[in-house]
């Protein structure tokens, strides 16, 4: 050996292997450049440096040349008919979003949209199903753009069917409709729903979605005949599995549909979300995908209730179910209001969770005062986090929280840990608060306790500055810090227990403190 590493193996290299397109199509103009492109994009590989397709690929992705591919397209009658590859490869390359190196500001958004819309209006049916795949993906990137422009109903219409028509056939016949390709993991979790938005049906949905006027200026859009109802109409009446990824991409936003059509929304899409199906299973997720409010929990608070202990949903489904019921529970105490799920339906759900969904839902209340009490964009927040502790949480925990000594989990005590910081100048009522749910737990750093690092150029363990608030900090390491061997001790115990010495010295001489110093010493 001549090296200290020698005879290691090597770890794998990350490499940039920039692009190299091929500048002949730079000296081509018109229908001899799309001929070209065409050709090569068909073409196979020649050697493993030797890729007509990929140089192709990287020339039309280059800076301004998607502009010359337009241009070029422009050239010929019929929008570029014999050319579906190009449009393919267009579809994923050209966007909105200004690349690295080209100035923006130069470039004309509205009209580079209406260009292509232009061409998509001469396309043979033939061609777009194609190139369905990078036509429906330039529709989703430009979906913003293209929605204010008046052919967008007319190119809609005319791409529909053709890309329910590619994501039915992704799926055997005899199979039934699901979202994903991707196997479900046996721990529990759950594969992202990313066929619902990378399927052609998936992405003209997102179109329509992006079409959908604002509320605010017209409040009933689906009630006269329009773009938007023709569009929802066509999109509900679909089959297979494009009427299941339809179906929850609106239930996505379904607040927005139940304000605006009600009784339509009602019947369309909470029927087939409340049905026992398995389908409905998927349709949970759509749900899950944001946190729900009273509008909605008004309407499927219950049957969410229900769903948040059904363990066919993945842990990440259940979790955000029960996040969204906690939070309304202690909106609904700091606004003195019914909630609109029973508090007693609740606490039931609570018991009937797994450890680690619970301990989420504890997590939801130390979130519920920091981000409540954060300053809004432009103005104060609306209260305090002592305003929120006292209002909302103290009720909260308890009344709806159940109190049995058996569901004082390691877990469900980490996550409320932090709690007492998150209330500032409440941090020993809020260790009252909590103290019949504290048990020891695998707590590293003060970090566990919201009470690491600075905030405003002073430490956070400064907060602990009066002797109420060191009582209670020492009461809340004793309750969660283990005494048995092998117990996880935080690294920073020391600092902890020095700050509680200098604001109260008499606690020092506390059995509880000895022992937490003995502690802090063996870690």
């Amino acid at each position: 050996m001549s090296h200290l590493d020698e005879g290691f193996l090597d770890s794998r290299v990350v490499r940039f292997i920039p692009p190299k397109p091929d500048r002949l199509y730079d000296t081509l103009l018109g229908v001899d450049r799309l001929k070209a492109l065409e050709a090569a994009l068909a073409s196979a590989r020649r050697g493993w440096d030797d890729d007509p397709a990929e140089r192709a690929s990287d020339w039309i992705r280059e800076n301004g040349n998607p502009d010359r591919v337009i241009t070029d397209l422009e050239a010929v009658s019929d929008g570029g008919a014999s050319f579906p590859k190009i449009w393919e490869r267009f579809g994923w390359t050209h966007t909105p979003v200004s690349v690295a190196g080209q100035d923006g500001a130069s470039r004309d958004i509205a009209t580079e949209c209406g260009r292509v819309l232009s061409l998509l209006v001469k396309l043979p049916q033939t061609t777009i199903h194609q190139a369905i795949d990078g036509i429906s993906n330039w529709l989703s990137n430009w979906e913003k753009q293209v929605a204010v422009l008046p052919e967008a109903l007319s190119i809609w219409l005319k791409i529909w069917p053709i890309s329910v028509e590619a994501t039915n056939a992704q799926q055997p016949v005899d199979e039934e409709p699901h979202l994903s390709s991707v196997a479900w993991s046996s721990d529990g979790s759950e594969p992202q729903d990313l066929d619902t938005l990378n399927t052609p049906a998936g992405k003209l949905v997102g179109v329509f979605l992006a079409m959908c006027p604002n509320l605010g200026k017209n409040d009933r859009p689906f009630d006269v005949d329009g773009a938007p109802r023709t569009m929802r109409d066509l999109i509900i009446s679909t089959t297979g599995r494009s009427s299941l990824i339809a179906r929850h991409r609106m239930i996505e936003s379904l607040s927005y549909f139940l304000s605006a059509d009600p009784s339509w929304t009602k019947e369309q899409l909470i029927t087939p979300l409340v049905a026992d199906t398995a389908e409905a299973i998927f349709l949970w997720r759509a749900i899950a995908r944001r946190t729900q409010f009273s509008g909605v929990l008004s309407i499927i608070g219950d049957q969410m209730a229900e769903r948040a202990t059904d363990l066919r949903l993945g842990r990440e489904t259940r979790r955000s179910i029960v996040f969204s019921l906690v939070i309304e529970c202690l909106h609904a105490y700091r606004e003195l209001r019914a909630p609109s799920v029973p508090f007693v339906r609740i606490q039931q759900m609570l018991r009937y969770l797994d450890d680690e969904v619970r301990a989420y839902a504890a997590e939801a209340v130390q979130r519920f005062v920091r981000d409540v009490s954060s300053p809004r964009q432009g103005g104060q927040p609306a209260s305090t986090a002592e305003q929120l502790f006292r209002s909302a949480v103290v009720p909260f925990l308890k009344n709806v929280w159940p109190q049995e000594r058996s569901l004082a989990t390691p877990g469900v005590s980490k996550a409320f840990a932090d709690l007492p910081a998150t209330t500032k100048e409440l941090f020993a009522e809020a260790v009252e608060a909590i103290d019949i749910f504290l048990v020891p737990f695998d707590c590293w750093s003060m970090i566990d306790y919201g009470l690491y690092g600075e905030d405003d150029d002073k430490p956070k363990l400064a907060s602990i500055n009066t002797q109420a608030k060191a009582i209670a900090f020492l009461r809340l390491l004793d309750l969660t810090i283990g005494m048995l061997e092998g117990s996880v001790i935080p690294n920073d115990l020391a600092d902890a227990l020095d700050q509680i010495r200098r604001v109260a010295p008499a606690l020092d001489e506390y059995p509880v403190f000895r022992r937490l110093g003995t502690v802090a010493r063996r870690g």
